[in-house]
């Protein structure tokens, strides 16, 4: 195992269980000694090795024109662009002469690198990690190959070569309209007060934002470049057809959206980041996933592809039946992706490292829907219901005035809630924690657990009867023997106090005999809910996919009847061989019951399906990432303006090395395009993979570290297979 650029994980995890011996082998390289070695320290004091290396040779010449600062990582000349903390400052001026951490901060150092692309801190991961994948490539047995671009990430500082493009054409560059509109509750839920520095800074001027916008796109082309060339190293070295390649990243970016900067919220352009995953002999490829996923399931997923399922002790959830369409929700809905913002640690049973910040601490996407809630009942803070379709800004929320929104939104927070309570149950079954349940890791701020907290706040407005759908919609279905199957569970639920009484639960409609419901009836108590699983079974869509007559009736004490329309989309059946179009959006009016129409058969009835098996013979395999060819770029027009800097095109440093550079010396690269911010991860032949002290071995599992409950807990969404030019915020593994 092997392992280049930032460590995201406790350094523990180099070592094994005991601490006797490493498991990482390598994380370092010496370009003049040409070996490889491993150092317990900073990805930025690497990069300054590597750089004082070559200054020492000869090859680099470290001097400041006008206006050039230094940057705190690489500890080189940059030129600033306008949100930059130094921007208009006299030369090499100290960052400790700001006293504040907004403007001392990494994030707040952003421009031109002036040392040419093949000095920058993620050519050097790329560069190093080329040569151990040549060389692990040549030992014919397994590894793992861990390449953490530092890309694009703050310092925001990126080459000229990658710059230059999107510099002069900065002016044309999308920003979305949430910047420079004012922060305030109705449209962020982050306070004014919170955000003064940001304000301060620029973050809600347009033309910086788009200056920073320029300088971030050149650091996703940089990655882009990078990860297409070690792509076709793979080729070259004829393991592509058994290696996995997982590209993906642990955040995004707010580029001055909502006025923001960075990472940390649960904004879309912070948490929802690229997966794609190539394994030609699996995974077909312009296959795409769109439920919802998490980070935290990376883990499994590897395993279950490397057959090493047994292994698996994590709380996460393999990705392989999405990606195949195995997948059919057997046992509960598994298109829900949870993320947690929480770094408090317990220091004793009364108190903890820091404190909960105001802004909301868990997130819960399911299909269009997005809850954000706040850990302690008794906050006053609100919460957030967003639909990011309708909303792709994230500007309103629907649950914001209490009693001022339907019953239909007041059911979809509800589901949400309850998706969050079943995904942390499940996380502490199996990692057999009680991280959730404990009240010791809300000491002091909160009387109860993380689940006990979640199922007594109530924010919004609390019902006799609430039901998660208005109608439902049931994703695709996969072959099982000789018909389709397919699962959705539809949630009902009452939180005042009493009893609910459902006395009838039945499918109506001349298409209900392809679908069973679980429950003909239930009682339901205060803060109770019901988890009703309906399954489409059947040898084809109805009717070759004309709009479907069938639909829920739910008949209970809390007042009308309900009925819940069930929808098939156009996608239903996976790779039919020729299909109508879609079935017709949702009836604006609920449909009545007509007399002639029967009641399918009510409780499940039946064998019961079993989720499909894993094959048993997995075949050796890699893992790495992916991106590809950058599109072919206009041409720039003459009347582009030149980049704004103290040093022209003719100033910057040589691509190529001195004719007397050592072999060693990074190659030169040709450009490309995609984004990135953390690892490749390679695993290679073999039919299973453990990696001792980072797996657990499967004569002796053991649970995971506790550091499992922050790491990994970041939202994410899959597409598999290989999507070439993809350009978002990102990460490779």
């Amino acid at each position: 195992s092997e392992y280049y650029g930032k460590w995201h994980v406790p350094d523990q995890l180099a070592y094994t269980r005991n601490g006797s011996s490493l498991v990482i082998q390598y994380n370092d390289y010496d370009y003049f000694d040409d070996s490889f070695t491993f150092r317990n320290n900073s990805y930025a004091k690497k990069l300054r090795k590597f750089l004082k290396d070559f200054a020492s040779r000869g090859y680099l010449n470290k001097t400041f024109a006008p206006g050039e600062q230094e940057d705190t990582y690489s500890r080189y000349p940059y030129i600033p662009i306008t949100m930059d903390s130094r921007f208009g400052f006299p030369t090499q001026t100290p960052i400790d002469n700001f006293t504040d951490s907004f403007n001392t901060s990494q994030n707040s150092q952003m421009g031109n690198y002036t040392l040419s692309k093949n000095y920058s801190a993620s050519y050097f991961n790329h560069d190093v990690a080329m040569r151990s994948l040549t060389r692990l490539a040549a030992q014919e047995k397994p590894f793992v190959l861990t390449v953490s671009y530092h890309s694009p990430h703050p310092p925001y500082l990126a080459a000229y070569e990658y710059l230059e493009y999107y510099w002069s054409r900065r002016s044309r560059l999308f920003i979305p309209p949430t910047v420079g509109v004012p922060l305030d509750d109705s449209i962020s839920y982050y306070s004014e007060f919170e955000n003064a520095d940001l304000k301060e800074g620029g973050f809600c001027e347009p033309d910086n934002i788009r200056e920073l916008t320029a300088v971030y796109y050149a650091l996703v082309e940089e990655i882009d470049t990078l990860v297409g060339i070690m792509l076709d190293r793979l080729d070259e070295l004829g393991i592509a057809n058994n290696t996995i390649v997982v590209y993906t990243s642990d955040h995004g970016d707010a580029l001055g959206a909502n006025c923001l900067r960075g990472k940390s919220t649960f904004y879309e352009n912070s948490v929802h980041v690229p997966l794609l995953v190539k394994y030609p002999p699996k995974i077909p490829a312009e296959t795409v996933v769109d439920e919802a996923v998490s980070l935290v399931d990376v883990f499994s997923t590897i395993l279950d592809y490397t057959g090493a399922s047994i292994s698996d002790t994590s709380n996460g959830m393999t990705l392989r039946g999405f990606i195949e369409g195995s997948n059919f929700n057997f046992l509960f809905d598994e298109a829900a992706a949870v993320a947690e913002w929480d770094f408090r640690e317990p220091k004793n049973a009364q108190n903890l490292s820091r404190s909960l910040v105001s802004r909301p601490n868990f997130m819960v996407r399911h299909r269009e829907y997005k809850l954000l809630m706040h850990k302690k009942a008794r906050s006053n803070k609100e919460d957030w219901l967003l639909n990011v379709n309708d909303d792709p800004y994230e500007m309103v929320n629907l649950i914001k005035t209490r009693g001022q929104y339907s019953d239909i939104t007041i059911g979809k927070a509800e589901h949400l809630r309850y998706l969050l309570v079943e995904w942390m149950r499940r996380a502490e079954a199996t990692t057999r924690n009680d991280f959730y349940s404990n009240p010791i890791y809300n000491a002091e701020e909160g009387n109860k657990g993380d689940i006990q907290e979640i199922l007594n706040r109530q924010s919004w407005r609390a019902t006799d009867f609430w039901v998660s759908d208005y109608y439902l919609k049931f994703n695709k279905a996969r072959r099982n023997g000789e018909n389709f199957v397919r699962h959705e569970w539809l949630y009902i639920g009452r939180r005042t106090p009493g009893t609910l009484n459902i006395t009838n639960l039945t499918v109506y409609g001349e298409d209900a005999g392809v679908f069973r419901i679980s429950k003909s009836d239930a009682t339901i108590e205060f803060m109770g809910v019901l988890r009703l699983k309906i399954t489409y079974r059947a040898e084809m869509l109805p009717k070759d996919m004309q709009p479907i007559d069938a639909f829920v009736l739910i008949e209970h004490n809390a007042g009308p009847a309900r009925y819940v329309p069930l929808l098939l989309p156009s996608n239903f059946i996976p790779n039919p061989p020729t299909l109508a179009p879609s079935a017709s959006p949702m009836p604006s009016d609920q449909p009545s019951i007509q007399a002639s129409q029967q009641p399918s058969v009510l409780p499940s009835g039946g064998p019961a399906e079993q989720p499909s098996e894993r094959p048993s013979d997995v075949p050796s395999i890699n893992i790495l990432a992916s991106v590809g060819p950058v599109d072919q770029r206009s041409e720039q027009p003459s009347d582009a303006p030149s980049i704004t800097a103290s040093r022209t095109p003719s100033d910057i440093p040589s691509t190529s090395p001195p004719s007397d550079a050592p072999s060693t010396f990074p190659p030169s690269l040709v450009t490309n395009t995609i984004p990135s911010d953390a690892p490749i991860l390679l695993l290679s032949a073999g039919p299973t993979i453990l990696v001792e002290g980072l797996l657990p071995s499967s004569s002796n599992p053991t649970e995971s570290s506790s550091a499992a409950r922050n790491v990994g807990c970041l939202g994410s969404w899959i597409v598999a297979g290989m999507l070439w030019s993809f350009h978002s915020h990102g990460t490779i593994f």
